[in-house]
């Protein structure tokens, strides 16, 4: 008997080729459940009817959305369980205000479709996840740079000398995972490598 957790995704894009090429790619994955909406009609009927969902991708700019009262809504119906924007939006204002409202990231539509599934289990572990380019640029003052609970162990594990496979098996993660965290902890401290990364957190009196 197989009792493993499945997680429920809705994901949600007006755009049929981008959803079908993600949703063929996130059910590859065993423990992953798809629903789709085109619409955020949809969306909203999805969420009262079977949610809510362990995760929403969420395109910014489909039909409905309304921009940011989409998003807060979309929040609101899944019970503050994760709502991450799905979009090619690189508007700072936009993201920082989404972020503010309870959202849990962006994964951009630039990113490969092969990574969304480790994205996914990155903000199912409890991250908020940033394409490397747009967390630089609303994450940029060493005095607000706050580690979580997940980011300080793996910083621990990095002080440790670890690899990805001994930090996976320690934690009980993927290696994708893994590669995430170490990816969001060093884009967070302006670090180049884990090495640096270890460096800076230490000049900076980080545990």
């Amino acid at each position: 008997m197989n009792d493993k957790k499945k997680y429920r995704i809705l994901l949600a894009d007006d755009h049929q080729v981008i959803r079908d090429l993600v949703a063929s790619m996130l059910r590859k994955e065993s423990d992953f459940h798809v629903t789709e909406a085109s619409n955020f009609s949809g969306v909203q009927e999805m969420i009262k009817d079977f949610g809510p969902f362990d995760i929403v991708l969420l395109d910014f700019a489909m039909p409905g959305m309304n921009g940011l009262q989409g998003v807060e809504k979309c929040i609101e119906l899944n019970e503050s369980k994760p709502v991450v924007l799905f979009s090619g939006l690189d508007n700072r204002s936009i993201i920082h205000n989404a972020l503010s409202m309870g959202a849990k990231g962006l994964i951009s539509k630039n990113d490969p479709a092969d990574s969304i599934p480790s994205i996914i289990r990155f903000i199912l572990s409890g991250q908020t996840y940033m394409p490397a380019d747009l967390f630089k640029q609303t994450s940029n003052d060493e005095s607000e740079i706050k580690l979580s609970d997940r980011e300080t162990e793996m910083l621990g594990c990095l002080r440790s000398g670890m690899t990805n496979r001994e930090i996976s098996e320690e934690i009980g993660i993927s290696d994708g995972t893994v590669k995430l965290h170490i990816r969001t902890l060093c884009n967070k401290l302006g670090a180049k490598n884990r090495v640096q990364a270890v460096m800076i957190a230490e000049s900076m009196g980080l545990d």
